[in-house]
């Protein structure tokens, strides 16, 4: 069996074992007391304050000026000498990989040529998924989801990772 079909099995199978198991993720997570039996509405459900705290606000405005201080720094740096000079530096650079590109290109087609190839092909997209990280991320928010799946932040985290994991397989797949 060759990497795709397995890639599109697992795909396929982890999909199903979380629609199955889904009912315990997306609903609101309910815990029971012993005791009581009554339920308890988390702390993360209850709605956040409408107002900022004074101490918010302080935090707020300082990291703005933070920022703009950042900012007003790196402005000056790219308006002095050394600044100028790098810039100029990493376009040459730019420059000079780019040209070092179109020539292996062409050395390549000259040779496709040679051997009678159609050079359109040439030129493929490259792939922008990873088969071996998605699959990683697919075990990892699995055993999050299914290991620890009593506690609702690793629930989440489970699905997230999985998620992320089919996203890469199915790109991988797709480009």
């Amino acid at each position: 069996m060759n990497m795709k079909k397995l890639c599109q099995r697992l795909s396929v199978a982890f999909v199903l074992l979380t629609i199955i198991n889904a009912s315990s993720a997306y609903a609101f997570k309910v815990s029971f007391d012993k005791h009581t039996l009554a339920s308890t509405a988390l702390a993360a459900d209850a709605p956040s304050l409408p107002y900022k705290t004074p101490a918010e606000l302080r935090s707020e405005t300082k990291n703005r000026q933070k920022l703009a201080r950042k900012k007003a720094r790196m402005k000056r740096f790219l308006n002095s000498r050394i600044g100028k000079w790098l810039v100029k530096r990493a376009i040459k650079k730019q420059e000079r990989r780019q040209k070092r590109q179109a020539k292996r290109y062409e050395r390549k087609k000259q040779r496709w040529l040679a051997k009678g190839k159609d050079v359109t092909k040439l030129k493929k997209h490259k792939r922008r998924g990873n088969v071996k990280t998605g699959l990683l991320l697919v075990i990892i928010g699995a055993l999050f989801f299914f290991a620890l799946g009593k506690l609702s932040p690793f629930d989440i985290i489970g699905i997230v990772l999985a998620s992320l994991g089919l996203l890469l397989i199915l790109l991988y797949l797709l480009t």
